[in-house]
């Protein structure tokens, strides 16, 4: 055994068969914690990656005029529904009517959408309600992930099948929280006449299913949680350490090209947001050497269209309302933002860049984040912005990290472990792992995560055994472990 100090936790690792060889082949997951792109060759197939792979890297964009995408673009639930019922109709899905307001009955009720991934639902087994990310991802494309639980998804309120039936209710911020995002899904454990469920929250939706977890704590029989939120800051030192790293251990000839690139098109902070946007996946900085490599064979040699996709990369599918049935809805996404965290803040940043005339430089930046005018054009106010502190766990609670998670960092799910769960708990970190590890292994079929998710779910403490059988299914990772009751 070996022991490993990790952000302020001793983990330990167990060494059986912990050295697995590496794939030659590299994953861009678009959303890591859904189905993972299918691999493309990073040596023998150049044509099939700028094919495939820089698709995905695309940045997106939408409208920024909210107002004029708003009026035109707006369709209910039911509609999102109908529109793409060639996927819905397969769901074993459901309607649940709500309060628009938990605290005033006179403003009438809204619907929202659930779904069972696990076909019709039996009374004898255990249940789990998943909560999705963004926030604004809605939770159409789920198949069957667990063996012994009911699987239940539902699309957030003003989310997929869950858009209220008014443009006007849909605009109202009044109408977005999370404690109404986690008030829905215990209507939706009313509907389906249990007594207790199980939460399992991926990124955003690890924030909901803390707030459940918290007020429904008699309903609830445990708590996963993976990509932990624990409130609106971020600490980017993990991220300067690795990219430095990365950035070291590149041949001379590709760093002198992407010197030149940089310096060529002002891209100052391009390689940061190119290594921000990886850290959603697993082996981040493995894949930035290799595609940095593929873009910069050499100091006179340019590959330019890999070069400007990377360097301008985006993993989001951002729409307003939906137009793909996987998106992040840009309005929801937006509301929750100016809702949760402060509108107005410092950010000391430091970005790394090969500027100017050295490799390797640093630029720091003490960026003022405003807002407010942003905000207000849609009526969103911070007068409640969300601390994980606010809602202790007294439930058993599980956490799934990758310590190289770029949306969700490491940190703040140990801050979350150590201050939030107060009773038995234990957290599980992937050595290597992006953005919700535990779902990327879920859905590639792992069978050991599988087991550790359900003895999670049920409250039940993960077992070394069951950990070495994980660790020997992955290839790209290796979890360490840490518990305390």
């Amino acid at each position: 055994m070996k022991t490993i100090y990790l952000w302020g936790l001793t983990a330990t690792l167990a060494l059986a068969a912990c050295s697995p060889k590496h794939s030659d082949e590299i994953k861009v997951e678009a959303i890591p914690y859904k189905s993972p792109a299918p691999s493309v060759s990073t040596t023998n197939d150049k044509d099939a990656f700028r094919k495939d792979s820089l698709a995905q890297l695309a940045a997106a964009s939408y409208d920024s005029d909210m107002q004029k995408e708003a009026l035109s673009g707006f369709i209910t639930g039911t509609e999102f529904c109908e529109k793409f019922k060639d996927i819905t109709s397969k769901e074993n899905g459901f309607y649940v009517t709500v309060p628009v307001d938990y605290k005033d009955a006179s403003k009438g009720q809204t619907q929202v959408w659930a779904y069972l991934t696990s076909g019709a639902f039996n009374s004898a087994l255990p249940t789990v309600i998943f909560f999705d990310g963004g926030s604004g991802g809605n939770s159409h494309g789920w198949g069957k992930i667990l063996k012994n639980f009911n699987e239940v998804h539902y699309d957030q309120r003003g989310i997929g099948c869950s858009h209220p039936q008014s443009l006007a209710l849909y605009r109202d911020p009044n109408f977005y929280s999370n404690e109404n995002n986690a008030r829905d899904a215990n209507e939706i454990r009313k509907a389906l006449k249990i007594d207790k469920i199980s939460v399992y929250g991926g990124s955003y939706g690890t924030v909901v299913a803390t707030v459940y977890a918290s007020i429904f704590a008699s309903n609830t029989t445990a708590a996963v949680l993976d990509g932990t939120v624990f409130n609106h800051e971020e600490n980017y030192k993990v991220l300067r350490f690795y990219l430095k790293r990365a950035y070291n251990q590149l041949p001379e000839g590709t760093k002198l090209g992407l010197k030149k690139y940089i310096n060529q098109t002002s891209q100052i902070a391009s390689l940061w947001s190119l290594a921000r946007v990886l850290m959603y996946s697993n082996n981040p900085f493995d894949k930035l050497k290799t595609y940095l490599m593929m873009a910069f064979p050499s100091e006179n040699e340019i590959n330019q269209e890999i070069a400007d996709k990377l360097l301008g990369a985006s993993l989001f599918n951002d729409t307003f309302f939906g137009e793909t049935v996987d998106a992040v809805e840009a309005f929801n996404n937006q509301m929750l933002n100016c809702k949760n965290s402060p509108q107005k803040a410092s950010m000391d940043l430091t970005l790394f860049g090969p500027i100017g005339d050295t490799y390797f430089e640093l630029e720091k930046y003490n960026n003022e984040i405003d807002r407010t005018a942003e905000c207000a054009a849609i009526g969103a106010k911070d007068d409640k912005i969300y601390a994980a502190t606010d809602y202790p766990l007294t439930v058993p609670t599980t956490y799934f990290q990758g310590n190289l998670d770029g949306a969700t960092f490491a940190d703040g799910a140990v801050k979350h472990y150590k201050q939030v769960a107060k009773g038995s708990k234990q957290i599980m970190i992937a050595v290597g792992g992006g953005h919700c590890p535990g779902l990327v292994a879920l859905n590639q079929k792992n069978l050991g995560m599988v087991e550790i998710a359900e003895a999670a779910l049920r409250g039940e403490k993960v077992t070394q055994d069951q950990r070495e059988v994980l660790n020997l299914g992955q290839k790209e990772v290796k979890w360490v472990y840490a518990e305390k009751n």
